[in-house]
C-alpha cells in the first residue's frame, strides 16, 4: 500500500494496525479477577443458561477468561477438578496440533489427502477417486463432502470407508465425524500419535499435564479425533 511521503500518522496507524495481538500464557497459573461473576456479562450468561434448563442438555460447567484471569465460572456437575468426556470438542485440539504441523510447514491448507498417503491404494475404497482430492482445509471446515458418523476404525482404510462421500456437499459446510482421520493426519507427518504430539508441546503450552485428563486408543491404533 502506498501513502504520500509526509503521511507520518497514516505511517503509524498502519503499523499499530499490523502488529501481532499479544499473547497470553495460558501455562500461568490462572487468577480470580475483581469483578468476579459480577460483570452484568457473566450474570446474563448464568441467567440465560438457567433458562434452558442446564440438566436437560447435560450440560456440566464453564469457565471464561480475560487473559489469565477468570471472570465467569459455574459448574452444575462436578467442579474445576472434575474430568468429562467432552466428546467432539475433540475436534478443537485435533485441529490446534493440524496448526502446528501447518505452521511447521509439514502442511499446507491446499495438501490434498493423496499427497499425505502416497502409498494408499485409493482405488481399494468407496469413492476413493473423490477422497483422495480432499483438502486439510476441507477437512477442518467439515467441507469436504464426508457424511455421516461411525465408530471405532483399526486401520486407515477403515477411517476412510466410513459414513459416504456426497458430491453436492463439497465446499459447504456438513457436520461430519468419521472419527481419526486428523489422528492419521498427524501420524503421518509427525511421527507420533494425538497424545504424544499434544505431550510435545500443545498441551504443556496450556499448562495440561499428562496426568489431568485421559485419551484413551481407538480400536488398538489411535486416539480418536472425531474427524
Amino acid at each position: 500500500v502506498g501513502v504520500a511521503a509526509g503521511s507520518d500518522v497514516v505511517q503509524r496507524r498502519m503499523l499499530v494496525q499490523s502488529s501481532p495481538p499479544p499473547s497470553i500464557d495460558l501455562s500461568l497459573p490462572l487468577v480470580i479477577a475483581a469483578a468476579y461473576n459480577a460483570h452484568p456479562d457473566a450474570v446474563a450468561l448464568s441467567t440465560a443458561l438457567d433458562e434452558i434448563d442446564p440438566s436437560a442438555v447435560g450440560f456440566k460447567g464453564y469457565v471464561v477468561l480475560k487473559g489469565t484471569e477468570v471472570v465467569a465460572e459455574r459448574y452444575d456437575v462436578g467442579d474445576a477438578t472434575s474430568t468429562y468426556h467432552i466428546w467432539s470438542c475433540t475436534k478443537s485440539w485435533a485441529a490446534a496440533m493440524i496448526g502446528e504441523l501447518l505452521y511447521a510447514g509439514n502442511l499446507t491448507l491446499s495438501t490434498k489427502l493423496e499427497d499425505i498417503f502416497t502409498t494408499l491404494n485409493w482405488g481399494s475404497m468407496t469413492a476413493g477417486a473423490k477422497k483422495r482430492l480432499i483438502t486439510v482445509e476441507q477437512l477442518l471446515t467439515m467441507s469436504s463432502g464426508l457424511t455421516g458418523c461411525s465408530g471405532e476404525s483399526a486401520t486407515l482404510v477403515k477411517t476412510l470407508n466410513q459414513g459416504g462421500f456426497a458430491d453436492g456437499k463439497v465446499g459447504s459446510f456438513n457436520y461430519v465425524c468419521t472419527q481419526k482421520l486428523l489422528a492419521w493426519i498427524i501420524k503421518s507427518k509427525s511421527g507420533l500419535t494425538p497424545m504424544e504430539f499434544g505431550l510435545s508441546s500443545l498441551f504443556p503450552a496450556l499448562g495440561v499435564s499428562r496426568f489431568e485428563f485421559t485419551w484413551p486408543i481407538d480400536a488398538g491404533t489411535l486416539q480418536n479425533t472425531e474427524v
